[in-house]
């Protein structure tokens, strides 16, 4: 292969990589350091693969990189381009003496696909070796790349002892045979074979800009198996992930060292044994994403109706085990997002899989709440060339079938009692809340001034009995025990309550600094995640700032919620410094290179032992975003709705209460100004009496249904 022109075609690559807009992502890149005589297997699913993977490598090592193509590929410019970049047809007459060549010299590495055709169905089976089950063949992984790897080492030990014994004759012949150049040696190292699992996502069919150019790639008489390859393949490329996952290389020592590899008994013993050996970590090293657990739980899951809530209780429970299980590869979908499944607000790759399978007829909705599994068209892989199209989620279930702890949670989820399963990821995102916290808090703990860390805690009071619960959020600069009183009375009357931490707080001033608004509003929907599995209705709420998230959230929820509690939360302040936080930030970055920043304000808090009594501008700067964006949102918030705000509140303008009745279009909205002379009216002297107010309205909302 001319050196030239193997770096014009990686050139060529990069820039369809560039028009293409592919997404490839390379795992174990470290994998790809050694200088090894290397034999790269991998699994087989596009054509494109002949093409990417020898970009791939080329572009993250200093690997030569030559791969085995399927004969039908060498046809007009394809087949002229396949050549000059290194490929070789299956259909070479010296094809296996040139790899083995390659191998023993050092001067190539090869890439080969063991399955020895693309799998569309991705249907791979475990007997006492790996079976494929395709047209055109039934029967075991092919064994020849194991077969060569070992005859490569077979040939370097020939090799070295004639030249040890100077046996010319015999040299010459193997040079020969296996197209040793002029002065060309056996490489020192032996030879390893490296697995790889190239893995997509996501894989969908439909219309792609490759589709436009069908004429021009495949002529017009294009077969529909071709099509059907341009579709797919097309989306993959411009549309998909492609995980590239590198693994540890098998050093053939292992299995040569104590081995008479002239005993033909041997070598089809160890050629069976490497072959399943590496084609099991290639099959196990699939990048897990959150389509496999969809698949994998229609298939477990027998019966023919599924709840909506239940599929997505389901997906959390097998993602939170198999992330931490560690012993797959997962995907960003299942990780620390899953619990967006429950904020009602949307989470686009499970809105993506459930269109899917709308799609293709193999789940139908039946009502609000369920979903009708088609089972025997979801089973249906039996059209290899249309698999990919019509039933993509098996396709996709397929990929994963052989690895029995995934399926084992899976089954482990199904058979828990449901009102168990709710409860226990109630629980799940409450220790997940209370570790965020917990990680904080010891990140920025300081012997000096932080406060008593059970004081920053959020905070649950749950009563399995009870099938209401409001999620109610704490002021700026404070902690959840500023709430504690208020949840514990609002507990008392027969609702359950999750007191909820504002990122930030509780910790130490400084951890305060850089945090966003938008962190403010996760907090709230990790408390409403979790609220949603064991409460039928829920309310937000929210003291001062906290109330400010609660309408902000309220206002994004596609699920109803029962109405919204928000007590001195403020649309304007009494204190002007707000309006210049943001320009003040802003002009900060920049004074800041003259040592001349105003960086915080100092106050005495009203609760030293909870509230922080320093401000940053960063803060302010964020409050008054959270201000804004609330004030535009209100007109969204349509649930039944209860103000407070004191009437001579020194912090903020009592004509917030005003704005908010006014802009937020609930049809049953109330307001109660009791005349206090400062902020913090849910602690101390007449807070009891904000407490009746706030459960008086729940038990109206209760008593009206």
């Amino acid at each position: 292969m001319i050196d030239f022109v193997y770096s014009s075609s990686s050139f060529m690559l990069k820039v369809i990589d560039t028009i293409l807009q592919t997404n490839i992502h390379v795992h174990g890149q470290k994998y790809l350091k050694e200088s090894l005589p290397t034999l790269f297997v991998a699994n087989h699913f596009t054509r494109f693969e002949t093409l990417i993977m020898p970009y791939v490598i080329d572009d993250r090592s200093d690997k030569k990189i030559r791969s085995l193509a399927d004969r039908s590929l060498f046809i007009g410019l394809l087949g002229t381009y396949l050549k000059h970049s290194g490929a070789l047809s299956t259909a070479d007459a010296h094809r296996n003496n040139i790899i083995v060549g390659d191998i023993m010299s050092g001067r190539n590495n090869w890439m080969i696909y063991p399955e020895g055709f693309m799998v569309k169905n991705k249907k791979v089976r475990m007997e006492h070796e790996f079976i494929i089950d395709i047209p055109k063949h039934h029967g075991p992984v092919f064994s020849g790349a194991a077969l060569m790897a070992l005859e490569a080492e077979k040939m370097k030990k020939i090799f070295r002892v004639a030249q040890k014994n100077e046996d010319e004759e015999t040299l010459k012949t193997l040079r020969a045979k296996y197209f040793f150049k002029k002065g060309e040696e056996c490489a020192y190292q032996s030879t390893h074979v490296l697995p790889v699992n190239i893995t997509y996502y996501p894989l969908r069919p439909g219309h792609n800009t490759l589709m436009n150019l069908a004429g021009v790639l495949a002529g017009e008489d294009a077969s529909e198996q071709t099509l059907e390859e341009i579709e797919i393949e097309g989306n993959l490329l411009g549309e998909a992930e492609i995980h590239v996952h590198f693994c540890k290389p098998i050093d053939l020592t292992h299995y040569t060292l104590h081995s008479d590899l002239e005993d033909k008994d041997q070598i089809k013993k160890l050629r069976h044994r490497l072959t399943t050996d590496f084609m099991e970590t290639i099959y196990q090293n699939v990048m897990i994403t959150i389509d496999h657990l969809f698949s994998v739980i229609l298939e477990k899951h027998e019966e023919v109706r599924i709840g909506k809530q239940y599929l997505k209780q389901l997906l959390y429970v097998v993602a939170e085990k198999t992330v931490e299980a560690a012993i797959y590869h997962t995907h960003e979908t299942i990780g620390d997002a899953m619990m967006t499944l429950f904020i009602d607000e949307g989470y686009p790759p499970f809105a993506n899989i459930l269109s899917l399978a709308e799609d293709q007829k193999i789940l139908k909705e039946v009502s609000n709440r369920s979903f009708h599994i088609n089972h025997k068209r979801y089973r249906d892989d039996s059209d290899f060339h249309r698999v990919r199209l019509d039933n993509t989620l098996r396709v996709i279930y397929n990929e994963v079938a052989l690895l029995s702890d995934l399926e084992q949670n899976t089954e482990e989820a199904i058979q828990t009692d449901p009102k168990l399963l709710s409860t226990n990821i109630f629980y799940s995102i409450f220790r997940k809340d209370l570790s965020i916290y917990h990680g904080d808090y010891k990140e920025n703990y300081s012997v000096r001034y932080s406060k008593a860390k059970e004081a920053g805690e959020p905070f649950v009071l749950y009563d399995k009995s009870y099938t209401e619960g409001i999620v109610f959020a704490h002021g700026l600069k404070s902690s959840p025990s500023e709430i504690r009183e208020l949840g514990e009375y609002i507990h008392k009357h027969g609702f359950n309550v999750y007191g909820v931490r504002l990122k930030g707080h509780g910790t130490l001033t400084q951890d305060l600094r850089d945090v966003k608004y938008s962190e403010w509003i996760e907090s709230m929907n990790r408390g409403y995640a979790a609220m949603r599995q064991v409460c039928k209705k829920i309310y937000l709420g929210g003291f001062s700032t906290g109330g400010l998230v609660a309408l902000l959230s309220a206002s994004r929820k596609t699920h109803p919620i029962e109405g919204v509690v928000c007590i001195n939360s403020a649309i304007e302040l009494h204190d002007i410094r707000i309006n210049y936080a943001q320009p003040m930030h802003a002009v900060n970055d920049f004074l800041a290179l003259f040592n001349a920043k105003v960086e915080y304000i100092d106050h005495e808090a009203d609760y030293p032992e909870t509230n922080y009594s320093r401000l940053y501008v960063s803060t302010l700067a964020q409050l008054k975003t959270l201000m804004t964006e609330t004030e535009k949102a209100l007109h969204k918030i349509d649930v039944p709705l209860l103000v407070i705000q004191g009437s001579n509140d020194p912090v903020v303008v009592p004509k917030s209460a005003e704005m908010i009745m006014d802009d937020a279009v609930s049809k049953h909205k109330e307001v109660y100004m009791p005349e206090r002379g400062h902020h913090i009216i849910i602690k101390g002297e007449g807070s009891e009496e904000i407490f009746k107010k706030v459960v008086s309205f729940m038990k109206k909302r209760k008593s009206d249904m």
